[in-house]
């Protein structure tokens, strides 16, 4: 059984209510009814400037308009303890991928709900999370699974 928990450093979209919210097994929730590309998860962070080489496929790349640089700008990871109260919690790193489905017809399976996207502000394009299905309250947020994640599982598994 799982609980739904708040924290009083997450975003809010719309005055008053939270609408995503976590569990205690760590799995994301909407906590409102939106209609399909309602809802838009954004990386929030510190931003840095980071060489092109040491970015991986977790690393979230802004990108700008007419950049020249060799370094790129990378929105880096917030941290959150909802213990201790501290930090500040972002619901788009704690989305999880769906589990690979494809060969499935099970009811009992997950099914994605969010989907990779970007956002254009002025001359920045940042990547996002958007819901490809209309949610309601306690609908599961889970991204697309990714055939690139699927091989570095396998790689993995064969170490």
């Amino acid at each position: 059984m799982w609980r739904l928990i708040t924290s009083d450093t997450s975003c809010r979209a719309r005055l008053g209510d939270f609408n995503v919210v976590v569990s205690t097994t760590s799995q994301l929730f909407a906590n409102s009814k939106f209609n399909k590309n309602d809802l838009v998860l954004l990386p929030l962070g510190q931003v840095v400037l980071q060489k092109k080489e040491k970015i991986n496929k977790s690393s979230v790349v802004l990108q700008m308009a007419g950049w020249k640089f060799e370094e790129v700008l990378v929105v880096t990871h917030t941290k959150c303890n909802f213990e201790k109260k501290s930090g500040h919690w972002c619901p788009f790193y704690w989305c999880k991928e769906a589990k690979d489905d494809k060969d499935k017809d099970d009811a009992t399976c997950e099914k994605a709900t969010l989907t990779r996207a970007t956002v254009k502000h002025h001359e920045l394009t940042i990547p996002c999370l958007k819901n490809k299905v209309a949610l309601q309250i306690g609908s599961p947020l889970l991204v697309e699974f990714q055939e690139e994640s699927k091989k570095k599982k396998k790689k993995k598994s064969r170490d």
